[in-house]
């Protein structure tokens, strides 16, 4: 399913956590911030601002997409 999805994002960003790799996970598998909340145990508003932190990461814009830049790796 994933492709070896989590060895292509390490291998292009090194330094991401494995937090991050967890929700780039998520977030590639189309689950809204209510359903990523829910398995975490966290607040929505966590999710957004890991979002957002992942974004910056990896270099997108406020206009770029999170999931089709995940989907295209």
């Amino acid at each position: 399913m994933h492709n070896n999805f989590d060895q292509k994002l390490i291998r292009v960003y090194p330094d991401i956590t494995e937090n991050e790799l967890r929700l780039a996970y998520f977030v590639r598998m189309k689950l809204s911030t209510r359903k990523i909340a829910a398995m975490l145990h966290v607040q929505p508003e966590s999710v957004r601002k890991s979002r957002y932190r992942l974004k910056q990461k990896l270099d997108l814009g406020k206009e770029d997409n999170l999931y089709a830049f995940l989907a295209g790796l």
